[in-house]
């Protein structure tokens, strides 16, 4: 008997959460009795063989591990013909681009003319000052501009494709980011005295780190009893002066999927401090990993962050406010234990089958 559905969903990039959504998706879909399902991953990706030894049917793909890679034709044609090949020996019906990638504009025509639809999940409709790939962000788009449906991870970057003419809004549907299975045993951690603040990922302009660290000094200021660690790939020497004064922890580097729960038990709570975002990955990781989150009023946080139920959402952007809202959460243990009883509640309905399920349904229309 043949399946209900078949889906072919593609991730080209090389690190990065996205990486571990794409692999649990796929496995999520390969357990699935009415679904028949592939995966196109590249082989320089991090955890290529963790896809190896999943039990998924994979498609591997070689693409670039450089700038000067991006060009290579051979390479290019080469993955447009293996796509095509798969879409027409396994008659799949769906291809979900779960992230654009410098070359996956150029599959958007050959897909529906091998008879599939082609959906893509946009995560970021602008680009972000000092993001490294805000240069790339318009050329990524078109990825979005030629597909036959739109996903995004939060209703604020849906608005703002549709302002700026990239799809119209009958082609976007809105799916909540989905939650990161981790194992348990990788959660463990040594217990750590003291509330600790975690600033976490890509050092960037638009995180707003210098906000976090001002808060931080604040809060010290005012006499209160706590830790901050500062955790990501990036530029930390504007900071790195008062982060030492401070007593942070700092693991300045790219920090890989398997190490996130670990490093995530150590704190008490995440900060998102950005001065504007689309989603954030952050914040999903980090209430799996029970960490309540304290974010800024921007962008898609406010979707993400259930002020007073998951955390606490700052109004105004600044540092006064920040303090406010992390000596809030550090003092009020009655604040603390509903924040953490609220992600629970929340967590349940952020399942990988569950979003798997969603996206196959949109991806068929």
């Amino acid at each position: 008997m043949s399946a209900t559905h078949r889906v072919l969903f593609l991730y080209w990039g090389r690190k990065g959460a996205l990486s571990r959504l794409t692999l649990e998706a796929a496995k999520a879909a390969e357990a699935m009795h009415d679904v028949v399902s592939r995966v196109s991953v590249s082989t320089s990706n991090e955890i290529y063989r963790d896809f190896e030894r999943s039990g998924v049917k994979l498609v591997p793909v070689r693409t670039f591990e450089s700038a000067a890679g991006t060009f290579r034709l051979d390479r290019l044609l080469a993955a447009r013909r293996q796509i095509r090949e798969v879409i027409e020996r396994d008659h799949i019906k769906s291809v979900v681009v779960l992230m654009s990638h410098m070359w996956t504009p150029f599959l958007a025509g050959m897909v529906r003319a091998a008879g599939a639809t082609y959906t893509v999940v946009v995560h970021d409709a602008d680009s972000h000052p000092g993001d490294a790939k805000a240069v790339v962000t318009d050329w990524l788009l078109r990825d979005a501009r030629r597909a036959s449906h739109v996903v995004t991870l939060s209703k604020h970057v849906a608005r703002r494709l549709v302002a700026r003419g990239i799809a119209p809004p009958d082609a976007i549907t809105t799916l909540a980011h989905p939650t990161f299975n981790y194992q348990p045993k990788a959660m463990a951690a040594p217990a750590v005295a003291g509330f600790g603040f975690l600033f976490f990922g890509r050092i960037a302009r638009y995180k707003g780190l210098d906000l976090f660290v001002a808060a931080a000094e604040l809060l010290r200021q005012r006499g209160a009893k706590f830790r901050i660690g500062v955790v990501g790939e990036g530029n930390l020497e504007p900071y790195r002066e008062r982060l030492v004064a401070l007593g942070a922890e700092i693991d300045n580097r790219w920090v890989g999927d398997d190490e996130i729960p670990s490093i995530l038990a150590r704190y008490d709570a995440a900060v998102l401090s950005h001065l504007e975002a689309s989603q954030s990955g952050v914040a999903v990781a980090a209430f799996n990993c029970g960490l309540p989150v304290i974010a800024t009023a921007v962008g898609g946080l406010m979707e993400q962050v259930r002020h007073e139920e998951t955390g606490l959402v700052v109004k105004n952007i600044n540092a006064s406010d920040i303090a406010d809202a992390m000596e809030r959460m550090m003092s009020d243990p009655e604040l603390y234990a509903r924040l953490k009883s609220g992600m629970s509640e929340y967590l349940a309905d952020l399942s990988i089958p569950t979003f798997v399920r969603k996206m196959i349904s949109v991806a068929e229309r």
